[in-house]
């Protein structure tokens, strides 16, 4: 961390009356996941197209899918963010990306295809196809447009719903809180996140993120339950935005 990073973090606990206590442990600290991450082969896309890795005008690369098994390729920074954000939707119970691959006919007859970037299938059954671009290219490329003809000419054959997603729908703040949400699930212990329920039974009201640390025995422990409850639902925040150890969180038992 940079000292003046140090420093801004630091007179921003003292606003907020955040009394940070740092102790060297005599012992190592470890994460004990309940479930002990087994890491094996990478599984191959499930895509019906296959992008490049490297572009010089776009941001691409892969992600893990939401088993954790198959990796998932993405073709801008737009797609990696909304990416994270269907992996820890606790409605989404299946996501494919590039697909799928659906065919319509233009205005002058000629058939076309178009690739969905995301494909989901909802805890209620129905199954949606995404097509994830920034708003820029939507009216430059008549994406609507297009979306229509798809779902007007072949009703639920690719998805139950058609639909798009842009750059408005997703943030940078967004983006690390899903990303850490990620993070606390591969270290999720279900007796810290028990203990953190029973906490949670007595809070009235609001409560402060660090103040829920701030009881606990162990604070890397707690801070992965904490997580792990806000990706359950169980906690939200009360404004959208970064969650950070000021943020107010709202109780949903």
């Amino acid at each position: 961390m940079r000292t003046e990073h140090f420093i801004l973090n630091r007179l921003l606990d003292e606003r907020a009356g955040i009394k940070r206590v740092v102790n060297t442990s005599s012992e190592p600290i470890y994460h004990y996941p309940t479930v002990i991450p087994q890491y094996g082969q990478v599984q191959p896309s499930l895509g019906t197209r296959k992008s490049g890795l490297k572009s010089p005008k776009n941001y691409r690369g892969t992600q893990p899918n939401q088993d954790g098994t198959r990796e998932m390729t993405f073709d801008s920074g737009v797609e990696l963010g909304i990416g994270h954000k269907l992996r820890v939707d606790r409605d989404v119970i299946e996501l494919r990306e590039q697909y799928p691959t659906a065919k319509y006919f233009a205005a002058g007859g000629k058939l076309h295809k178009h690739t969905f970037d995301y494909w989901v299938r909802l805890r209620n059954g129905k199954t949606v196809a995404i097509a994830v671009k920034p708003m820029e290219l939507i009216i430059r490329t008549g994406l609507l447009r297009i979306l229509k003809r798809i779902h007007r000419q072949s009703p639920g054959k690719y998805a139950d719903i058609v639909t798009w997603i842009d750059e408005d729908h997703w943030s940078d703040e967004d983006d690390e809180n899903a990303k850490t949400i990620l993070w606390a699930r591969r270290r999720r212990n279900e007796a810290e996140c028990a203990s953190l329920l029973k906490t949670l039974e007595c809070v009235t009201g609001l409560v402060r993120f660090w103040d829920l640390i701030a009881i606990a025995p162990v604070e890397a422990h707690r801070r992965v339950a904490i997580w792990n409850l806000i990706g359950d639902g169980v906690l939200a925040a009360v404004q959208p935005g970064l969650v950070t150890d000021t943020t107010l969180l709202q109780v949903n038992l």
